[in-house]
């Protein structure tokens, strides 16, 4: 098979273009199936090969989860056109990012480099939204929000980023901590852990599940990492910048502890208000979960082909569009990556090192989040991790990385 080198084809900025537009969908999913289209077809032009190889799973268990859902929605006589173009439109994304990334020899660097503009960009815009709030309307706008006028009157306080929801700007903002963290571990470099610490402060300012993970994150993640070092000046220029996002932070970490405790001080806040401390938990384990009551046996088994209305959680999401059955080949898919990604010997290359452990934890965060919002199998997280791990099992970049 003839392999398109980057200079031939595709240059670092269009790799990135590519990531950007499949994590972000902005403006729509339409234009970023367009630009998937586009780069397939002219890959195939240049190389007139289909490129499919190794761990033939990632393709052909989206193809059967695809097909289940028509067939199911046939059979019950209910065509949920949300559900069935979700399906359909991840299946496509799967097959296209698959050929893409196997059929064009980026390098290590190029891609690290790629993940580490994608992710910063969230989390540069998170505090640009802080010192600009107007744009929050227009950017929830052109990255998916349906109606986003009136919604930062109540939510003034709290920032999307590049996302269309808090919990998904939440997440991105996880994602980039600990990426970013593991960077700083093996690469050393004083810009690594400044972008690390205001991907910390960056996961508060969108949902409180954001603020539990990047606390455990920074605890058994960053601070080994961060004493590791060594380097004085490193820890000094941690200290400072660490303060600066705590004092920031500061009014809503207050205000969730004081009602933690039960504090009549904390009911009147209106930035705690703002993200919802008592609705969130009695809704996440209560109503929210009721939906799956309203299900007889064989639709909890194989799903009922429909977008439930009432519940973020999910899990019970997933439950309605494909049932158990659906939800188990959704989650074999990823642990499969994850296992066959820790089989992976990258211990010769740091930034490969990074890519595979980041991809390790990026799936168990995935899992985790998806409680509270549909993460799994779903847009933008879905094609962030079909590219990762197609790169990483790659037979070509498996060697390279272990010359």
């Amino acid at each position: 098979m003839k392999i398109i080198s980057a200079g031939q084809l595709f240059s670092p900025f269009l790799f990135l273009l590519i990531m950007f537009f499949n994590y972000y969908n902005p403006v729509s999913v339409y234009l970023t199936l367009m630009v998937n289209l586009s780069a397939a077809f002219f890959i195939f032009v240049s190389s007139r090969s289909i490129g499919f190889k190794d761990s033939y799973f990632i393709v052909l268990l989206p193809t059967v989860i695809f097909l289940y859902v028509g067939f199911m929605s046939i059979c019950l006589g209910n065509i949920d056109v949300y559900v069935t173009g979700k399906y359909f439109r991840v299946w496509l994304s799967f097959m296209l990012l698959y050929y893409i990334v196997n059929n064009v020899n980026w390098t290590v660097s190029e891609f690290f480099a790629s993940l580490a503009i994608v992710l910063s960009a969230h989390v540069s815009f998170i505090y640009i939204q802080i010192l600009f709030p107007d744009i929050s309307v227009p950017m929830a706008s052109i990255f998916g929000m349906g109606s986003a006028d009136n919604f930062f009157d109540e939510y003034s306080n709290r920032k999307m980023g590049l996302s269309s929801s808090f919990d998904t700007a939440s997440f991105i903002s996880i994602l980039s901590f600990v990426f970013f963290t593991l960077s700083f571990r093996y690469l050393g470099k004083s810009s690594l852990l400044i972008l690390a610490i205001l991907s910390f402060g960056a996961s508060f300012m969108s949902s409180r599940l954001g603020m539990a993970l990047a606390v455990l994150i920074f605890i058994f993640l960053f601070i080994p990492a961060f004493l590791k070092s060594g380097s004085k000046l490193m820890l000094l220029i941690g200290v400072v910048i660490i303060s600066v996002v705590f004092y920031l932070s500061f009014d809503i970490i207050f205000s969730i502890v004081l009602h933690s405790i039960g504090s009549d001080a904390a009911g009147a806040n209106p930035v705690l208000s703002e993200y919802g401390t008592t609705g969130t938990v009695n809704a996440l384990f209560g109503s929210h979960l009721l939906m799956l009551f309203e299900l007889n046996n064989l639709e909890y088994i194989f799903g009922k082909g429909i977008d439930p209305d009432g519940t973020d959680i999910g899990y019970v999401k997933l439950i309605y569009h494909v049932g158990i059955v659906g939800t188990l080949a959704i989650s074999l898919m990823y642990l499969l990556a994850f296992v066959n990604v820790k089989r992976l010997n990258t211990s010769d290359c740091s930034k490969t090192m990074i890519i595979r452990k980041f991809f390790l934890i990026f799936v168990l965060i995935t899992f985790f989040i998806n409680y509270k919002s549909l993460e799994l199998y779903s847009r933008g997280s879905a094609e962030l991790f079909v590219m990762i791990y197609v790169f990483l099992i790659s037979s070509r970049n498996v060697k390279s990385n272990l010359q």
